[in-house]
């Protein structure tokens, strides 16, 4: 068990829709958008065992912020996770206008503590969002769907 303060694993996922904000996304077309990504999102964490009612998560605009339960190991979570939403992407992207297709851009992060403030620390400190906030693109991994 374990408490405030104390370091405990956790995974976290950060998930961002390049090009969210492109004049060409309408604003039908970014509601449909994000409507896709939460789909996309819980679904896959669904298929990596991971109850979206359970987990830590935030809104972020053009993407979200989940920080899943401790007791999830991180590996096949992450294993599992990239495998469903990139069928899903295919899927999803095969179907839809092209306004509304998806480029994600996942990142997850190392261990935080057990404390409310470890989710703002990361939420300020955290490369991925620096790198978002400042424009630079970050490298896609090889599971990424173009």
């Amino acid at each position: 068990m374990t408490g405030p303060g104390q370091a405990v694993h956790r995974t976290i996922v950060v998930v961002d829709v390049e090009g969210f904000g492109d004049p060409l996304r309408t604003l039908p077309h970014q509601v449909g958008t994000r409507s896709a990504l939460y789909r996309l999102v819980v679904g896959g964490l669904r298929a990596a065992g991971v109850a979206w009612e359970g987990s830590y998560h935030e809104d972020r605009g053009d993407g979200l912020f989940a920080l899943i339960p401790p007791e999830y190991v991180k590996a096949p979570l992450v294993q599992v996770l990239t495998g469903a939403l990139a069928d899903a992407l295919r899927e999803h992207n095969d179907r839809c206008p092209s306004a509304q297709r998806i480029r994600l851009r996942m990142l997850d992060q190392p261990p935080t503590r057990s404390h409310p403030a470890a989710v703002l620390r990361c939420r300020d400190n955290c490369p991925g969002h620096r790198q978002r906030s400042s424009g630079a693109s970050s490298t896609s991994p090889p599971w990424t769907t173009r």
